[in-house]
């Protein structure tokens, strides 16, 4: 449903002392900030850490730099954070960097549907609405052209041939500048056609999928393995500088340069899980907590990993 862009736009002056170097203007969901050339926001100083802090964005309001345990640590306004809720006019420092951020939400005009009046219908609980739902004008007759100055006619009727939007709902009665709760917006996607059958899109190979996520609600990263192979994050790298790890996280802020996430074994594959680890195994309806896996005896000490098991 989304290709990783924000309807906000941050702008970034980087400063070298009272020097500008340069302006970024970014709009991801998450900003990775760091002096690897993958960082989206790039500081070149070397008290800069590789993977020095994220900045996350879940709307206009609601926008928090995260250090990632950086040795130099983040300042907002001159004060040191771990996590901190952005505004426009801030000035955050990485390392010997200052960097002041200008918070722009996207205009009315930018979230416009698309031209010909063609929307692709999404469902939405929780947001709000103005009650009714738009009708959409049917088209035109051919080579038929509107009145000078003046809009063309539209029918109360919607044509079939465009899709239009389900109503939304959950929104209080009474206005529709009443608040709403971010956090209690889902969206759906609504189905345009009929279900694929699943011998056309599936098949009996086996695949191990990794989701790397900052939180409970931002992917970073997803991986599908097939057929099932090891799979590692960190910044290790050979000595041709290249990496040698599958997905790239600071060792400040991992403890080591390598960590094996999964492993061969028997045959097959098996997923580490690292001495103090937090989670729980899915099987079917049933959930089980890694520490109750453990004391059912269901794993094994992990030889690439000192402390873990798998």
């Amino acid at each position: 449903m989304t290709d990783g862009s924000s309807q906000v736009t941050l702008t970034f002056n980087i400063y070298q002392g009272d020097q500008l170097v340069r302006t970024e203007r970014l709009n991801q969901n998450v900003i990775k900030v760091g002096k690897l050339p993958s960082s989206h926001l790039r500081i070149d100083d070397e008290t800069v850490s590789k993977m020095h802090a994220v900045i996350e964005v879940t709307g206009p309001g609601e926008i928090h730099v995260i250090d990632l345990g950086s040795t130099a640590g983040t300042l907002v306004n001159g004060q040191k954070v771990n996590k901190h809720q952005l505004q426009s006019g801030d000035e955050l420092t990485f390392g010997g960097a200052r960097v002041q951020v200008t918070i722009e939400a996207a205009s009315a005009s930018s979230s416009a549907a698309p031209p010909g009046g063609r929307t692709m219908p999404l469902g939405v609980s929780g947001a709000p609405s103005s009650g009714a739902v738009p009708s959409a004008a049917p088209p035109p007759p051919a080579g038929a052209l509107p009145p000078s100055g003046r809009p063309p006619a539209r029918s109360s009727v919607p044509s079939p041939s465009v899709p239009v939007p389900p109503p939304l709902s959950g929104r209080p009665a009474g206005g529709s500048n009443a608040p709403v709760d971010p956090e209690s917006v889902s969206y759906t996607m609504v189905a345009s056609g009929p279900a694929v059958s699943p011998e056309e899109v599936e098949t009996g190979d086996q695949a191990v999928e990794v989701v790397i996520m900052w939180g409970a609600r931002s992917v970073i990263h997803v991986s599908h393995l097939s057929p099932p192979r090891p799979f590692a994050v960190g910044d290790e790298s050979n000595a041709k500088g290249k990496a040698t790890t599958d997905f790239l996280i600071g060792s400040e802020a991992l403890g080591t340069s390598r960590l094996p996430v999964v492993v061969e074994s028997g045959g097959g594959v098996a997923v580490v899980i690292p001495e103090g680890a937090t989670g729980s195994v899915s099987e079917g309806n049933q959930s089980v907590s890694l520490a109750d896996l453990q004391r059912m005896g269901r794993t094994q000490p992990c030889s690439e990993v000192q402390g873990a098991v798998q």
